[in-house]
């Protein structure tokens, strides 16, 4: 970096998400707010369905997946409701395709390695935040 330019703070081949009118903003603040809590619950269920894995718990990684995949359908269905909100076709997109995403993953015909679930859940959250200029949820 030369001296006095400043920082770059511009991540290389990411774009602005487009302006969204105000209703497409607020359905966003909403999206995003649900994903924080979605993940929440989604993320304390994995880390059941991992934990049991390791201490070789098939049965009791069964019942923490169901409750994972439960999530994983609230959260699509929870994103659903705000469609109708999302006047602005990069939202609708986004929302749709994660909606898409999360309803595959809890599927029960889902063949997701379970250490890969987050980074994949991560991916389909991707789709609202970029649009909403929010992050997705970290993967740990």
């Amino acid at each position: 970096m030369l001296a006095g330019c400043g920082a770059d703070t511009a991540r290389p081949g990411a774009a602005p998400p487009p302006p969204l009118s105000g209703a497409g903003q607020t359905a966003c603040r909403d999206a995003l707010a649900t994903q924080k809590v979605r993940w929440a619950a989604f993320d304390g269920r994995w880390g059941e369905v991992l934990r049991a894995l390791d201490s070789g718990d098939e049965t009791g990684s069964a019942a923490a997946g169901e409750i994972a995949s439960q999530e994983l359908y609230e959260w699509a269905r929870e994103l659903g409701l705000l469609l109708p909100r999302a006047p602005d076709p990069p939202l609708r997109t986004g929302l749709e395709g994660a909606i898409s995403a999360l309803n595959a993953l809890a599927a029960p015909e889902d063949e997701t390695p379970a250490n890969e679930m987050r980074a994949r859940v991560r991916d389909a959250a991707q789709q609202v935040a970029g649009v909403c200029g929010g992050t997705a949820p970290p993967v740990p």
